[in-house]
């Protein structure tokens, strides 16, 4: 059980009692996992505690345990340090470790940091709510630890930033005064406060509810297993609210849907029917149209895949914060009139800017035309239409890769094939398994290194500061995960051949099968 209470706990209160009370009761159940997010909040605190006003900041050490902390903070204001980080405060129940704290006697400045540069405000000019519960949580509990609280900043990198040369942390960090905010908040986190108490004395976790942050939620199964199989968790195209006055009217099942006669949109009627008769739904018409217009085997075919870096601090002349680009791409190429299949590839050093040699890389590779099949058309388009606007000299053959573009994705999103093993999903990640279950060599569980999105931006921010040898290897894991990934988008496409039932997909099935074996020499 949780000793106190924190304000990442009070934000998962008001996301979902539920949560938060299993949370707070077997906090080890939910161990801290350092995604990219997390690594690059790291890195722009170091950038903050460089500021100006921050020179004379004195680092308290870190603690095994929150009352270590304590007793650390304690000494630190003892020792005179007026600016001080990671400080920890209690105050009744209450816990915080504070980004960095200036005391003058009984007077206190909170600076709270927060890495991301957008979607800090509302359209009102309000802190979004998780930032004001975090800062308003501590502010609170420094009143009530006997401070007179003088100020409260947010920190967060400055949206009209561009770096140019080395960056000056003063230019780019913004301090914002969030004081009166706190002030008129306090009031709705005090009761926010008693309600988390509240629950998290109660002898059994509360009764759930749908919200919005239940599809990334660890406990989902577990919430709504008592609405029995196949329930409307997984409906698709449908909200939290709308799961949320469903499940006030009784409707729990799949089954219930249709007994109730409840008012579906084409698409979940599709997933409704096709996970009650267990069987997959196929709309051969709309999947042999999509397929014609990809004018194959009369021109080429192409499997493209992009991995990027979001960094907080930007790295690249020009950029601002969290400005995303590409820093490397696999690419498969199934050649015309029933050729051979072909893998080309590019991977940024994670020292120089690889945007001109990774679009000059691209424009050969995709020098023959051909449609260019990716899989989430929110993503190669996009960082296409940046190397327009930023390379003049590449615009055409950039606009023609543009332009031939086509979203594999959008055979599952359309529900033009569906099956129950899909659920609410219809990610590549989602697909292949279910396309070709038990696979080892389609099994992204079993790469050596970056197995997901965020472990290869990880891995390339890594890249810049290993030695030879090990960056060899993480450089080998990255290539081999993002191969993976236009290789699922060959034998995805394959797979929906032979469903319907394509007189040629034996024969590439055959080409197809020859690449395997003398890729992973099986």
């Amino acid at each position: 059980m949780s000793s106190y209470l924190t304000k990442y706990l009070l934000r998962d209160f008001n996301a979902c009692p539920t949560f938060f009370y299993q949370k707070f009761h077997h906090p080890e159940a939910f161990p801290s996992a350092d995604d990219f997010a997390t690594l690059q909040g790291r890195e722009f605190e170091k950038m903050v505690k460089r500021c100006a006003r921050f020179a004379n900041l004195k680092e308290i050490p870190y603690a095994q345990n929150d009352e270590e902390g304590l007793r650390n903070t304690v000494q630190a204001i003892q020792s005179g340090s007026p600016l001080l980080a990671e400080a920890s405060f209690r105050a009744e129940k209450l816990f915080a470790r504070a980004d960095i704290v200036e005391i003058k006697g009984q007077e206190i400045t909170l600076y709270e940091i927060k890495s991301k540069s957008q979607n800090i405000y509302k359209k009102s000019g309000t802190l979004n709510e998780d930032y004001l519960t975090d800062v308003t949580f501590q502010y609170h509990l420094l009143l009530k630890a006997g401070y007179r609280v003088n100020k409260v900043y947010l920190c967060h990198p400055s949206g009209d930033f561009r770096r140019h040369g080395e960056i000056d942390p003063d230019e780019f960090v913004a301090f914002d005064d969030v004081t009166a905010q706190c002030r008129l908040h306090e009031k709705e986190v005090e009761k926010q406060i008693d309600a988390a108490f509240s629950c998290a004395q109660e002898k059994v976790a509360p009764e759930h509810h749908f919200n919005a942050g239940c599809g990334d939620c660890p406990l989902k199964k577990t919430c709504f297993d008592d609405f029995g199989a196949d329930n409307i968790s997984s409906l698709i195209r449908a909200n939290y609210q709308k799961k949320e006055e469903l499940a006030e009217q009784g409707i729990h099942t799949f089954a219930d849907l249709l007994s109730h006669h409840s008012a579906l949109d084409p698409r979940q009627q599709i997933q409704v029917e096709s996970v009650i008769s267990n069987v997959a739904h196929i709309d051969v018409a709309a999947i042999r149209k999509f397929m014609a217009g990809l004018d194959y085997p009369k021109e080429p075919l192409y499997f493209l895949d992009f991995e990027t870096l979001e960094p907080c601090i930007p790295d690249l002349d020009g950029f601002h914060a969290n400005q995303i680009y590409p820093t490397q791409y696999s690419l498969h190429k199934l050649e015309k009139d029933y050729g051979s299949l072909k893998h080309s590839e590019f991977l940024g050093d994670g020292v120089h800017d690889p945007r001109r040699a990774l679009a000059e890389q691209l424009c050969e590779d995709l020098k023959e035309p051909g449609k260019i099949l990716i899989y989430n058309k929110a993503m190669e388009p996009k960082r296409i239409d940046d190397f327009i606007a930023l390379y003049p000299d590449l615009r055409k053959p950039l606009a023609l890769i543009r332009k031939n573009m086509v979203d594999l994705m959008e055979i599952f999103s359309k529900l033009y094939y569906y099956e129950k093993a899909f659920g609410a999903r219809y990610s590549i990640k989602v697909v292949l398994p279910a396309f070709y279950p038990n696979d080892p060599v389609l099994d992204y569980h079993a790469l050596p290194g970056s197995q997901n999105g965020d472990d290869a931006q990880i891995d390339y921010y890594r890249l810049r500061t290993l030695e030879p040898k090990e960056k060899e290897i993480v450089r080998s894991g990255m290539l081999r995960y993002c191969h993976l990934d236009t290789f699922a988008e060959v034998k995805v496409w394959l797979k929906l051949l032979s469903l319907i039932a394509d007189p040629s997909a034996q024969r590439i099935a055959s080409v197809i099968q020859a690449y395997e074996r003398d890729y992973f020499k099986i």
